[in-house]
């Protein structure tokens, strides 16, 4: 009887600290999905490609309202 009692405690201190991880492991489940949307994400842009406009000058300067 004592062993029965020993093992349903242990066993229920055991499960209270795990399901106190649900909430970080639900939250880093979504991160992690959200890092691979953007991974998997096809641009529109095809940087590889060599037809289109080039910029030569690029004006850098910055101008002050005011």
């Amino acid at each position: 009887m004592f062993t029965i009692f020993v093992a349903i405690i242990f066993g229920s201190m055991s499960a209270g600290r795990a399901f106190a991880f649900a909430p970080d492991i639900a939250k880093a489940k979504s991160a992690a999905a959200s890092i691979m949307s953007l991974i998997e994400c096809v641009p529109t842009i095809d940087t590889w490609s060599n037809t289109g406009k080039n910029v030569n000058i690029i004006d850098s300067s910055i101008k002050l309202i005011g």
